[in-house]
């Protein structure tokens, strides 16, 4: 008896509909806790700019669509916003440019990561090897507070 607009506030009791597949993604170490996947999907979703979330009734289930966007179109501030939200882990540059959708390496190291790095926004997580193949960005101290 879960709703669409329950799973929409986050209000709702989790129920399990197929506990075989529950079973085997909880041995596997893909659930952490029932009842919290809408709740974090919605979170990791806001830092991906033009992802969508949706989820309709349809007969005895219901439906969950995930849409992504582009960057294209995107403001620059946005685009800044969604690479710092998704840098509060360790991330390459190859993980940052695949999560916004973009191909032209030079364009986004010069457009998008170097002024983060100069703001002092990023971080290096091997500031003495700058060229390092294992170079990954990291959002500052402060930033990962706000």
């Amino acid at each position: 008896d879960i709703t669409v607009e329950k799973l929409a506030t986050d209000s709702y009791q989790a129920q399990t509909r197929n506990k075989l597949i529950a079973e085997a993604f909880y041995l596997t170490g893909d659930i952490e806790k029932y009842g919290s996947g809408y709740i974090r999907i919605r979170e990791e979703i806001s830092a991906y700019p033009g992802m969508k979330f949706g989820f309709e009734e349809m007969g005895n289930g219901y439906l969950v669509t995930l849409s992504s966007g582009t960057v294209e179109g995107i403001t620059e501030q946005a685009t800044e916003q969604a690479v710092l939200a998704f840098c509060r882990q360790p991330r390459s540059t190859t993980e940052i440019m695949h999560h916004l959708g973009l191909r032209h390496r030079e364009h986004f190291r010069s457009s998008i990561l170097m002024p983060l790095l100069e703001r002092q926004l990023l971080r290096l997580t091997i500031p003495d090897k700058p060229s390092s193949p294992k170079q990954k960005y990291i959002t500052t101290t402060s930033q990962a507070e706000s």
